[in-house]
């Protein structure tokens, strides 16, 4: 099974979001982050981080299809996206193989794709009843 690479780039530049914020100095860096709190959308309402929509909008998006994950799938991409070491250090700290690693995250980036094309056509089926 492959990786789907569009969801592969968009969890990449999730990463970096998170750490490092819109503004350079937010994003989950921040003091209040909670590494086992996926989504942290409630922060920026808070105002415990800034919130810039032109550059934040996509990674908070990424970040809920993230938090809607099955626990493994979850940790699996935490774990390769979050800390570095590489692929063989990512399976250790989860206790599984390599071809267990790369199964879960090809069944979390089809869970991600799943998750990004039924919000866009409930946004559609949206647009339809109120014209």
């Amino acid at each position: 099974m492959q990786r789907i690479e569009w969801v592969a780039v968009m969890l990449d530049q999730w990463a970096l979001w998170r750490l490092t914020g819109s503004t350079r100095m937010g994003g989950y860096s921040c003091p209040a982050y909670n590494i086992e709190r996926v989504s942290q959308t409630d922060d920026v309402r808070a105002g415990m981080r800034r919130f810039d929509p032109t550059e934040d909008a996509s990674a908070l998006k990424t970040d809920q299809a993230i938090a809607s994950l099955p626990r493994e799938l979850k940790a699996a991409v935490l774990y390769t996206y979050a800390y570095d070491g590489g692929a063989e250090l990512t399976a250790q700290r989860l206790g599984v193989t390599r071809a267990t690693l790369h199964r879960r995250l090809c069944q979390a980036d089809l869970r991600i794709a799943e998750w990004f094309d039924c919000r866009t056509h409930a946004r559609m089926g949206a647009a339809l009843v109120v014209h």
